[in-house]
């Protein structure tokens, strides 16, 4: 079997492997355009600009993913993978919905042929970066 390595999943992978050694690491799943953050603020109703924000997965992140989303037997859920992650970007750029929480925190969801990816993201207006929180899927 070929196995294809790039820059991109060896970043991701340190991220992971930070999250079992319990080193910070982050990875940055992509940087919104003008265009996308355009759309975002439009979504939000609000007058945000989002251009240049970065989404982010810090490795402590992946711990609560995999202590909390990546083995769950319930009914309605299917368990994050970690090739999940790799959309994380695209969740938040071409979303169906977002909407802000009462902490400031943003819901984004995409309908996927395999489910409907929920993602929460905090953001960090200092460093231009949109956090991702936590993932799950409902199953469809």
């Amino acid at each position: 079997m070929k196995r294809l390595e790039t820059t991109r999943t060896n970043q991701l992978g340190e991220v992971i492997l930070g999250s079992i050694t319990m080193v910070e690491t982050s990875w940055n799943a992509g940087t919104l355009s003008a265009k996308e953050a355009k759309r975002l603020s439009g979504l939000l109703k609000n007058k945000s600009d989002y251009t240049g924000y970065s989404v982010i997965l810090y490795s402590s992140r992946v711990r609560h993913l995999a202590n909390r989303h990546m083995n769950e037997p319930r009914r309605k859920q299917r368990n994050v993978r970690f090739v999940d992650f790799f959309n994380l970007y695209e969740i938040v750029a071409h979303c169906n919905s977002v909407s802000m929480e009462n902490d400031g925190r943003l819901r984004f969801r995409k309908l996927y042929p395999d489910g409907e990816y929920i993602l929460i993201v905090e953001p960090m207006k200092s460093k231009k970066e949109l956090v991702a929180v936590t993932l799950w899927i409902l199953r469809r």
